[in-house]
């Protein structure tokens, strides 16, 4: 993650008066993620169905969303004092939301993604306050009308979330597909003979 969140230097001191001055962004442009832990079982099974669930290298078709993911935690990481691109991240989640709701069934091209999005946000997030700001947002978003959007940290950081949680909502039903698909394909091919006794049962006849 970025370190110059709030300052670009080590210290600042005025000569004349022997005094030093403190320059500061106010607020800091940092993420509260949460108390570090310890990994759990429990944490470490959901990993393994993420795992389970992402698209192999040669589903090409499908890795849409996962770029922009990735295109999402790269801009977030150079997000400094330097350059905010604040917007930028949240871009990149919005349209992986977007890959992610379309390839489920959830979000179909030609209909307002706004909705479907706020359908989710309200199953998954009742209780959220800034229901109506993200609702704006993510209608300029996909109008592609930016002149003039603010979009914090915050927001940004929000739509992220929103990504994760339809991603692991979807992750389990995911790996199982997966996992059966390749049982089916695993499954070794049957002999000749084996074949022909099968289609004469089928048939009524004697093998």
């Amino acid at each position: 993650m970025p370190e110059q969140i709030s300052r670009y230097y080590d210290s600042i001191e005025d000569l004349e008066n022997k005094m030093k001055v403190v320059v500061e962004r106010s607020p800091a442009l940092t993420v509260d993620w949460g108390a570090n832990r310890v990994l759990t079982e429990e944490d470490l099974h959901r990993v393994s169905i993420c795992m389970a669930a992402l698209p192999g290298p040669h589903e090409r078709d499908k890795h849409a969303a996962y770029n922009y993911y990735i295109g999402g935690l790269t801009f977030l990481s150079l997000n400094d004092i330097h350059w905010q691109c604040e917007s930028t991240v949240f871009g990149n989640f919005f349209e992986c939301l977007k890959a992610m709701m379309e390839e489920a069934g959830d979000w179909k091209p030609g209909t307002s993604f706004q909705d479907a999005l706020l359908r989710f946000v309200d199953d998954m997030f009742p209780t959220l306050d800034e229901h109506q700001h993200m609702a704006e947002l993510c209608a300029r978003f996909e109008a592609k009308n930016l002149d003039g959007v603010v979009v914090n940290l915050k927001d940004a950081t929000m739509m992220k979330l929103f990504c994760d949680a339809y991603f692991l909502r979807t992750a389990r039903q995911k790996a199982e597909n997966r996992y059966r698909k390749a049982d089916v394909t695993e499954q070794p091919p049957a002999s000749p003979d084996a074949a022909a006794g099968i289609a004469s049962k089928a048939q009524g006849s004697p093998v």
